[in-house]
């Protein structure tokens, strides 16, 4: 009987975990299988945010997506960069750290684009699309992350060419992959009713044209 009682419950927690890690698993596959645009090149690159030190020093996973973005500026491959994170608390804004550190690598501050509501990953996308009208971009962030922001992205109607930023460290990366796995389900169940809370303010630039 308790024998019978243990596989039971062993059984429901292996298709649990099934059930949760199989978006995971297709966004994966998704992102090595999708064709790639190969003529007609964006202008625009969306950076997503992620940790920083201080309004001029950004984590090193941070820095590692910016130094992508600021690559593809300096060889005159983009236009616009559009940097998307935090800035719900008065004294931690991701966006202007961004600002700052791409303006340390030569980037004109006239060609960045700041989203200071980009509190999540699908918030990001969804802004990128309904507020800054983008139809086509470049995404930049670390392998562990690309495949859920790409579907994000791509759920929300953008042509999404997808960058690989390096990894920090291998220990960020283990638990960067751990955390995909519920965050990808998440990610299926919130995508098809998704808007965001975050006003507009109706001045943000019309990134759609590039």
């Amino acid at each position: 009987m308790i024998i019978a009682v243990i596989k039971r419950i062993t059984l429901f927690f292996v298709a649990i975990a099934v059930l949760i890690s199989t978006p995971f698993i297709w966004f994966n596959y998704q992102l090595e299988t999708s064709p790639k645009i190969e003529e007609n090149y964006p202008r625009v690159v969306m950076v997503l945010g992620a940790s920083v030190l201080s309004p001029t020093e950004p984590s090193l996973v941070l820095k590692k997506r910016l130094d992508v973005a600021s690559d593809l500026y300096n060889n005159d491959l983009v236009e616009k960069i559009l940097v998307s994170g935090d800035n719900r608390a008065s004294d931690y804004n991701e966006p202007l750290t961004m600002i700052n550190y791409l303006d340390s690598k030569g980037v004109d501050k006239g060609n960045i684009v700041a989203d200071y509501a980009g509190v999540r990953t699908i918030e990001s996308c969804w802004r990128a699309k309904n507020v800054f009208n983008i139809d086509r971009m470049y995404l930049v962030t670390q392998r562990f992350h690309l495949p859920r922001a790409v579907f994000l992205c791509e759920q929300f109607g953008i042509e999404t060419i997808p960058l690989i930023a390096n990894d920090s460290s291998n220990q960020v990366s283990i638990r960067g992959y751990i955390r995909e796995i519920p965050a990808s389900f998440s990610a299926i169940l919130e995508s098809g009713s998704f808007s965001s809370k975050y006003e507009i303010e109706g001045d943000e630039p019309d990134l759609g044209i590039y």
